[in-house]
C-alpha cells in the first residue's frame, strides 16, 4: 500500500515504474477507479487542498514512486507560477475519474 484513503499523504507523487491501482474503500472495498502507470501523478488533490487521501493506492506489481514534499510543491509554485495550470489540469482529470 502506497497511500491509504483518509490518511495524510506524504506529498505529490509520481509513479516512476510499475503499476498502482486506486481503490476507494468508502464506496466499495472492491471498487477500482483506475490504474496508474509510469508517469502518472497522484495525491494531487490532497496536497493542493491540504486534505487526507481520497483513494488507497495499492501496488499491482513492484513499483517505484517519487514523492515531492508539500513544502517543495509550494516553493515550486511560487518560483514557477506556470505550474499552477499543470496542477489544475491534473486535478480536473482526477475529478473526472472520480465522477
Amino acid at each position: 500500500v502506497v497511500q491509504r484513503s483518509g490518511r495524510a499523504v506524504r506529498g505529490l507523487s509520481v509513479l516512476r515504474s510499475g503499476r498502482l491501482r486506486a481503490v476507494f474503500p468508502e464506496r466499495d472495498s472492491e471498487a477500482m477507479a483506475f490504474v496508474a502507470n509510469p508517469g502518472d501523478w497522484f495525491a494531487v488533490i490532497p496536497v493542493i487542498a491540504r486534505r487526507p487521501a481520497i483513494a488507497t493506492m495499492v501496488a499491482a506489481e513492484r513499483s517505484r514512486v517519487l514523492v515531492v514534499l508539500p513544502r517543495d510543491v509550494e516553493a515550486m509554485l511560487e518560483a514557477e507560477p506556470r505550474w499552477n495550470r499543470h496542477l489544475a489540469v491534473l486535478v480536473a482529470e482526477q475529478q473526472l475519474v472520480l465522477w
